[in-house]
């Protein structure tokens, strides 16, 4: 500052705006509710509610789109590899699997493991 004049960075500091906090989906939906006239007695409630039923709309649609990768999948092995690697379960089926494709069950479950790890970059 020279003369009781501001420096160019005081200027530029008061004239740029500050960076918006970013409000989950629930909170800008509440907050799109509140917009139209909408009125919360419990606001905190009301957030709770909508993320419950976002949580489950969120369940059933990834659900959905792993149905539709599933059905998309290539028949036999490879298929039936991928299935396993995407389902992130070790069940009775890949004891089955291992059986149908003449190997131990714990050959299957490593190639599984190495399948998972290369899918979700995992080590």
């Amino acid at each position: 500052m020279t003369d009781g004049q501001p420096s160019e960075f005081s200027i530029a500091l008061e004239q740029t705006p500050a960076p918006e906090a970013s409000l989950s989906l629930e909170a800008q939906l509440l907050d799109a509710l509140i917009e139209t006239g909408a009125t919360f007695p419990d606001a905190a409630g009301a957030l709770r509610a909508i993320e419950t039923v976002l949580d489950v709309a969120g369940d059933q649609r990834a659900a959905e789109a792993l149905g539709f990768v599933f059905a998309r999948l290539p028949g036999g092995k490879h298929g039936q590899e991928l299935r396993a690697a995407l389902n992130l379960s070790m069940d009775c089926d890949g004891v089955e699997l291992a059986r149908q494709n003449r190997e131990t069950k714990q050959a299957w479950h490593q190639r599984i493991d190495r399948l998972r790890r290369r899918i979700f970059k995992k080590r």
